[in-house]
């Protein structure tokens, strides 16, 4: 590593070939050093080993442009660095672990570095990490959306949650961040319940991932079931299925079975999304009391980012229905 001076002020020979070597080191080593070079010419290169940056001179000679990161393939020009994956390890802890490779760019304040996942992953725990819900309270809340960032912490990269309604992430040099800190990066999404724990369950999807997204399964079954309402209305409130999701991907749901009515009725079903019903129903006229029709139906749309729920609504035209067979199920991203 060295810097020279690139006016040639000798007198001898000897001088000359002195001011050479040096000349062509700085130029070999991109002037290397932990400070500026002395002398400054546009579109200059300087390798700044005091923050590990390769720096060029803009074409004003003004001022320096961050290049990328020495000592990196490519200088992570363009890396994204998302090689991970948020999952659920416990009621109390979620955990990014490495996914098809160990890294994560983070801005350290004046460039996106990548930082190493350890195989054990980054935890954030419910009881002991920080959980921002604003106005500068850290402690985590039941029942509440939070999205779940890698914070670049001085180097040090941790996991905090910050309430999603509070403030939300937004993008910067094409990465989800922190809408109010850039050092934050999101990787996931985490729904918490009523005792402000964590859920991964097949009837409730509490954590998801923004990194390497999987198709995550949902299943109830929903056999018992009755209705006695002329309109469509949810049969029972305990076998929903519930879950967060992003809002850039299609969710698909789907309810199978056999219905029957206890008359000569027309017995339906219809899938529920946050307790409205879709357009399409399912079902038929029964001849005889108690006789069994198949009912079918699916609901596959885009749903927006946060909290939902998908259930089973029924309707009869008189007396009562019932679901003799049947489930709900579909599979959402994260």
């Amino acid at each position: 590593m060295s810097q020279a001076p690139l006016v040639f002020t000798g007198t001898s020979g000897q001088d000359l070939i002195n001011f050479v070597e040096a000349a062509l080191q700085a130029n070999v080593s991109f002037n290397a050093g932990a400070t500026e070079p002395t002398t400054k010419y546009a579109y200059q290169f300087w390798a700044d080993t005091s923050v590990g940056l390769l720096k060029q001179r803009n074409a004003a000679n003004s001022a320096w442009i961050i290049l990328g990161n020495l000592g990196s393939t490519g200088l992570d020009i363009g890396h994204d660095g998302g090689q991970c994956q948020l999952v659920y390890a416990s009621a109390t802890i979620a955990t990014l672990l490495p996914y098809n490779g160990n890294s994560i760019d983070l801005w350290n304040g004046i460039i996106w570095t990548p930082y190493t996942i350890p195989d054990v992953g980054i935890t954030i725990d419910t009881t002991g990490s920080v959980w921002d819900n604003g106005a500068g309270l850290t402690t985590i809340l039941a029942s509440t959306e939070y999205d779940l960032y890698c914070d670049y912490n001085a180097g040090t990269p941790r996991l905090v949650g910050y309430k999603h309604s509070v403030a939300s992430h937004s993008l910067s040099d094409g990465r989800q961040v922190h809408s109010l800190n850039k050092n934050w990066r999101l990787v996931g999404k985490v729904q918490t319940n009523a005792s402000s724990q964590l859920d991964n369950t097949l009837t409730n999807r509490g954590v998801i991932s923004w990194f390497n997204q999987r198709k995550l399964p949902l299943h109830v079954d929903t056999t018992g079931g009755t209705s006695t309402s002329p309109s469509a209305t949810e049969i029972d409130a305990a076998k929903r299925l519930s879950f967060v999701t992003w809002g850039d991907t299609t969710s698909l749901f789907a309810h199978s079975g056999a219905i029957s009515g206890n008359g000569v009725v027309s017995s339906y079903i219809v899938i529920g999304v946050d307790g409205a019903a879709s357009t399409v129903l399912s079902g038929g006229a029964s001849s005889l009391a108690n006789h069994q029709v198949t009912a079918s139906c699916f609901w596959a749309n885009t749903i927006s980012e946060g909290l939902h729920y998908i259930t089973t609504m029924g309707a009869v035209t008189s007396g009562m229905m019932t679901i003799n067979s049947g489930e709900l199920r579909g599979d959402i991203w994260g």
